[in-house]
């Protein structure tokens, strides 16, 4: 029977977990084992549930770069990306 191994990363945005993530899984995948490992994302499924929930807030409080997160949206004061 086939077990899967589940490595997850914790932390503060911006201290590399998802460089942490690409990297073990490009060397994983170089190992050539049966099964490849797969980078997956917990973040991504709540921002899409947040932007259905919430239509009126801007798809770019979403999904922005790290260094746009920051930045104060445009038309809603005090509301960032983070």
């Amino acid at each position: 029977m086939l077990r899967a191994t589940l490595i997850a990363f914790t932390g503060r945005a911006g201290v590399g977990k998802t460089t942490a993530a690409l990297a073990l899984t490009r060397h994983l995948n170089t190992l050539r084992v049966e099964h490849a490992a797969v980078k997956l994302s917990f973040a991504d499924p709540l921002r899409e549930l947040c932007r259905q929930m919430f239509p009126d807030i801007p798809f770019e409080a979403f999904y922005v770069t790290q260094a746009e997160k920051a930045a104060e949206l445009p038309g809603y004061p005090g509301w960032s990306g983070r």
